[in-house]
């Protein structure tokens, strides 16, 4: 990488070719696109991006800064970059993300003050042991209040927190 301190004329050529990379290299990240910057600089201000499958895998980004040419004011030379927001986000491991979000919560059921009966149609509170932070009162969650036996008021789910709320899964036997 060449600091930003140096001028591009004291820099060898060949190593900078061999340090930018190419197109192949950039598209086997997943960037099919690049950045290009007018070198006016000052004066132009114009950019644009511009899909890469024109040219070989084998075309070094460098020899595209030396021909490229300005629509907006004529001038030859420009920085080009890869467009590396487009790039896709890596794939997380998923048994060490699944791992890291399954947890066993306990969800309590309500009970009606009058009859003390639980009231399975009621919101129900959710205890997390790991994360108690993370508690809170949900509503219509069926498929969880199905899993309770009748007159029973809590129970053990395996559950994941996800977009700041608990999916719930199946229920787990108490110990």
């Amino acid at each position: 990488m060449i600091p930003a301190t140096t001028r591009r004329e004291n820099v060898d050529p060949s190593s900078i070719e061999r340090a930018a990379g190419d197109l192949g290299h950039i598209r086997s990240h997943g960037v099919r696109r690049l950045l290009i910057y007018c070198s006016a600089g000052l004066y132009c201000h114009h950019s644009a991006i511009v899909d890469t499958d024109r040219w070989p895998d084998e075309t070094v980004l460098l020899d595209l800064d030396r021909r490229a040419a300005c629509t907006k004011c004529g001038m030859i030379g420009a920085d080009v970059r890869p467009n590396w927001s487009e790039r896709p986000p890596p794939e997380p491991d998923r048994r060490t993300v699944a791992a890291a979000m399954k947890e066993i919560v306990v969800v309590c059921l309500a009970i009606e003050a009058e009859t003390g009966m639980v009231d399975s149609a009621a919101p129900f509170v959710v205890i997390p042991f790991q994360r108690p932070h993370r508690g809170g009162i949900y509503h219509n969650e069926p498929d969880v209040t199905a899993q309770l036996r009748p007159g029973e008021r809590q129970a053990r789910f395996e559950a994941e927190w996800s977009d700041g709320e608990w999916k719930f899964g199946k229920r787990v036997a108490d110990p």
